[in-house]
């Protein structure tokens, strides 16, 4: 399980945040250290796609959880490990 005081929580499945989106969208910027750009496509999902690398992570905000589609899987695993 990732560091419960960064919110992010693996439970063997699926990776959530437990805080708001204002809190994941500080987070992806300072802790993770991605610029990007934020819209909302449907049923209140917000999704974040990398400037400058192949990243695009999707939070559905009513279940918590953080869908992750990259082009270089290892990466984004390596990423989110070195968090906990």
């Amino acid at each position: 399980m990732l560091n419960s005081q960064l919110h992010l929580v693996y439970d063997g499945r699926r990776i959530r945040w437990t805080k708001d989106f204002c809190s994941l969208k500080e987070f992806i910027k300072d802790v993770v250290g991605l610029s990007g750009k934020w819209k909302s496509p449907s049923g209140g999902a917000k999704q974040f796609e990398g400037f400058d690398c192949d990243f695009v992570m999707t939070w559905y905000p009513g279940k918590d959880i953080i869908a992750i589609a990259t082009v270089d899987v290892a990466w984004s695993l390596r990423s989110w490990r070195a968090l906990s």
